[in-house]
């Protein structure tokens, strides 16, 4: 509520939603990046990162850009709200990446932050996801890796038990 949100012209986001949602990838980057690099602190520039990370997702390859975008974004912005909320959105490019492991630990980091019951769901929410990610990867790739986790009372050390306590953690979140 005491956080200034800078002005962006809301017709900026309006078409780089209206290009993606017609499949034009290359003019939608192209305005979510000129709001991130241009308006660093306003809200329309963490919700441009979190549209790019959809994006980007679709090409491996390219989330180097995305990377120099939030290293670029993190040192410019002057709200804490918003890079909090930046920081978090990054730590999906390690999942991108496969660097599952380096996700995790930066998202219990994030969960000794947590202010409320709910961020914490969330924040082991996100735990969960990587763990699926992590088992659907090595599927993929035939091998199996023996990766489990068992804290914060989280207990996975399988694909299925990834799946149940993310539907678990859902239960949770639509409780609150």
């Amino acid at each position: 509520p005491n956080t200034f949100f800078s002005n962006v012209d809301p017709n900026v986001f309006q078409q780089a939603l209206i290009a993606e949602d017609e499949g034009d990838i290359v003019l939608a980057k192209q305005l979510y990046t000129s709001i991130v690099t241009t308006e660093p602190n306003s809200l329309y520039a963490v919700q441009s990162l979190g549209r790019l990370n959809s994006l980007y997702c679709e090409s491996p390859a390219q989330v180097g850009e995305l990377r120099a975008l939030y290293d670029s974004y993190l040192s410019t912005c002057s709200d804490n709200v918003l890079v909090q909320s930046a920081t978090n959105k990054k730590i999906m490019l390690d999942r991108f990446d496969g660097f599952f492991d380096s996700a995790i630990q930066q998202y219990e980091h994030e969960l000794l932050k947590c202010n409320s019951e709910m961020d914490s769901l969330l924040c082991l929410l996100d735990i969960a996801y990587t763990m699926q990610e992590m088992y659907y990867a090595d599927q993929s790739k035939g091998a199996y890796m023996v990766n489990s986790y068992h804290a914060h009372g989280l207990n996975i050390s399988s694909l299925k038990d990834a799946e149940q306590e993310i539907e678990q953690l859902w239960e949770a979140i639509m409780l609150k």
